[in-house]
């Protein structure tokens, strides 16, 4: 009897364990058949519905992570990439002449502010209201034309000696408005409405078409331009929040490199240039920092909402494609249904996530569309109802 018992004993926690042991590897194998088998995405709909709802989520995620990668490591000086449109040239001049001319426009608390009024001191003689220009000399290279003109006809002759006429070209217009009542969007929008700087008044068919700057007390934005275009290349919103801006002037700021030392020398130089142009883009970077984590996690939860509609949507596909007086399938339930579709999501996201990265312009598309071909390719293959006969 004794050894009757110790038999027994051994015997029975084996078989218990081997038992769940099986069933763990055929959970595994049926999840990794149902990336691939839209038979196993069907059966899904038999697992527990926690299964099912971790594996949509899970897909949803995947999806989405090229998108908040992209979005958190986008930079303020993306803006000034190329074409520049002569920016680096204007905004090395700009920061100079502000230095030169004691222009003090001083952040504190997050704010712009010119207590002394030193903008329109510096900037008032241009029109009306105060502004910073930068132009640039060119020459216009024309050969001369003689008109002669008989009883008959008119006859044009070119000359051999080219005349060369200098213009002054502006490319170039910084704006600051001290109101409190109007906004940054309003103070940009009154002025591109109008013509730039450079054109004439009295030209009713003169547009803005140069590259600005416009600042007001909570922030500034930049419009990239091609010069004589009235289309933007580029357009980025920024702040004065950033913990570094704090009681400094807008001109050291953009003149002081990331050692701290000051950045002086003639602004025709390339290297005074070149290291003007990266005070700039360090500038952008820190300026637009608050804004790009607010607005990429309003983005990503937007996306994310829509994505988790389409999941919902492609569920409810499944259910009306099983619906039918003669369908064999209609037998399926609406969250039976909810679950074949969630199973089917992993695959989608997946390659959503490897070809986001690859083709960062497809990101967003890429889960709908393959998410949305599986259901359809699952519908007509898996579910698609046959004749008894």
């Amino acid at each position: 009897m004794t050894t009757a018992k110790k038999t027994y004993m051994t015997s029975g926690p084996k078989k218990q364990k081997s038992k769940k042991s099986l069933n763990i590897w055929g959970n595994i194998k049926f999840f990794f058949a149902s990336l691939f088998k839209n038979d196993y995405c069907v059966e899904g709909r038999n697992k527990p519905w926690y299964a099912a709802v971790l594996i949509v989520l899970c897909a949803t995620i995947l999806a989405l992570t090229p998108i908040m990668t992209a979005n958190f490591q986008a930079k303020g000086s993306d803006l000034l990439a190329s074409p520049t449109y002569s920016l680096e040239t204007s905004l090395t001049a700009f920061g100079q002449d502000m230095l030169d001319k004691g222009v003090e426009l001083r952040i504190e608390n997050n704010q712009l502010s010119d207590p002394n009024n030193t903008w329109n001191d510096a900037y008032g003689s241009y029109g009306e209201e105060a502004v910073y220009v930068h132009s640039y000399t060119r020459e216009e290279v024309e050969l001369p034309v003689d008109t002669t003109s008989s009883d008959s006809s008119i006859i044009e002759s070119v000359g051999d000696t080219p005349i060369i006429t200098e213009v002054q070209v502006v490319d170039f217009a910084a704006y600051y408005s001290s109101s409190t009542s109007m906004t940054l969007e309003n103070f940009a929008r009154i002025h591109l409405e109008n013509p730039d700087p450079g054109d004439d008044p009295d030209d009713e068919d003169a547009v803005f078409s140069i590259n600005a700057l416009f600042m007001n007390r909570d922030g500034f934005v930049i419009y990239k331009m091609p010069n004589g275009t009235e289309s933007n290349n580029g357009a980025r919103f920024f702040r004065w929040d950033d913990p570094s801006f704090q009681g400094k002037t807008l001109a050291e700021l953009v003149t002081t490199n990331d050692e701290g030392t000051a950045i002086k020398g003639d602004i025709n130089n390339a290297d005074v240039i070149n290291e003007s142009f990266t005070a700039w883009k360090s500038f952008l970077d820190r300026g637009y920092n608050s804004l790009k984590i607010s607005s990429s996690w309003s983005t990503t939860g937007i996306i994310f909402a829509v994505y988790a509609i389409l999941d919902f949507v492609l569920g409810l596909v499944v259910y009306f494609v099983t619906r039918g007086k003669n369908n064999p399938f209609r037998i399926y339930t609406f969250w039976e249904c909810q679950k074949i579709a969630y199973w089917a999501s992993l695959t989608p996201g997946i390659i959503s996530l490897i070809f986001g990265f690859l083709i960062p312009g497809m990101a967003l598309m890429l889960y709908i569309l393959t998410f949305g071909m599986r259901v359809m390719w699952m519908s007509f293959r898996s579910l698609k109802p046959y004749n008894p006969k």
